[in-house]
């Protein structure tokens, strides 16, 4: 399914500290994206993450901020 409301980003790693950071200005006060509660079942690794659901399509996405050596991730769950 593709929403051109919520596909703001490519899926994925972050390719470098300045992605992550161009995606977070995105998501601040973002028209239709929602931060969510993290789902029941999600184990946390200490990251900084938040859950976010697009109000046209209902799907949830996942943003995890760079913690090296880990690269972080803009996902669809």
């Amino acid at each position: 399914m593709s929403c051109e409301h919520c596909e703001i980003h490519p899926e994925g790693g972050f390719r470098s500290p300045g992605e992550d950071l161009e995606l977070d200005a995105m998501l601040r006060d973002h028209p239709v994206l929602r931060i969510t509660p993290a789902p029941e079942d999600w184990i946390s690794y200490g990251l900084q993450e938040h859950f976010y659901c697009c109000d046209q399509c209902g799907q949830h996405w996942h943003h995890a901020q760079p913690d090296a050596p880990y690269k972080g991730v803009w996902q669809k769950l």
